[in-house]
């Protein structure tokens, strides 16, 4: 395995910098690298090595048809610590851990990690998950992972915060419900609260929220749009839904929940501690 991991970290560092991004697979009981697919940017053709290890894949991971992209190439650091706060622990476990786990048996999955982040990925999934390097944005990272499931046999995709680890079932159950008749779905909670528009530390003025509501992800879309709708975004999107509709594709808003929480400041630690013992 420690050979493994040195691969991992020169290829990614050397090779990093927006203009290849690189997806692995690995056999988690032999250290080699069965599936490597990079992506240069210069040309946007790809190149792919050892069908054995795609078609090995294939074969594996919960629904052929569905795949969920766990995005944690990101630095968080209004989370505070000295690490970013997907590798924070939570409960004794890794936050990306646990948002992993809430996935497992929902289809094949893929996190996306900062390159300077892989070998920490292989110690702690092993070749339970499929790691993809990030790219420079939130919407490259994303992009990366689309790329790499081309021709994959996935028909539909779940893109899920790693900074999420308390989303339930029943809210990965209804963006997968909505996408048997939409081809973009995502949570939302309605917004609630009043609203103001503030300046230096004060209120200059109200906002109406009839129709306002607080996003959340797993995001859900049919392969093919939001694959589509990646390829012709400019860049620089919030989310998902944003990209997809850009790309003038409609999104179903299905139930969130105020435990699925984002992990965002310190305190949401100990909120979500609460909320893994409740």
């Amino acid at each position: 395995m420690a050979t493994l991991l040195t691969k991992v970290s020169q290829f990614t560092s050397a090779n990093y910098g927006g203009k290849i991004g690189i997806c692995l697979i690995f056999n988690q009981n032999s250290p080699e690298i069965l599936f490597l697919k990079a992506d240069h940017a210069a040309t946007g053709k790809y190149c792919t090595a050892s069908p054995h290890g795609l078609s090995l894949w294939r074969r594996n991971g919960g629904r052929m048809d569905t795949a969920v992209i766990i995005v944690a190439a990101g630095r968080g650091t209004r989370a505070g610590g000295d690490a970013p706060k997907q590798w924070q622990l939570l409960a004794g476990q890794p936050v990306l851990a646990h948002t992993v786990a809430r996935f497992e048996g929902v289809g094949r999955i893929i996190v996306v990690l900062h390159p300077e982040d892989m070998a920490r990925g292989v110690a702690l999934f092993g070749g339970s998950v499929v790691l993809c390097a990030g790219g420079q944005t939130r919407d490259a990272s994303v992009r990366n992972a689309l790329e790499m499931l081309e021709g994959s046999g996935v028909t539909r995709v779940l893109i899920h915060d790693g900074a999420r680890p308390l989303v339930s079932p029943e809210v990965i159950e209804g963006v997968l419900s909505a996408l048997d008749t939409h081809r973009a779905a995502a949570p939302a909670l309605a917004v609630s609260d009043a609203l103001w528009i503030g300046s230096n530390g004060a209120v200059t003025g109200t906002q109406d929220r009839t129709n306002l509501w607080r996003a959340q992800t797993p995001q859900g879309f049919d392969f093919d749009t939001i694959l589509s709708a990646h390829r012709a975004h400019p860049g620089g999107a919030a989310d998902d839904v944003e990209v997809v509709r850009a790309a003038g594709v409609g999104v179903a808003i299905t139930p969130g929940s105020e435990d699925n929480l984002k992990i965002t400041y310190p305190s949401d630690f100990a909120r979500a501690e609460r909320l893994l013992g409740a």
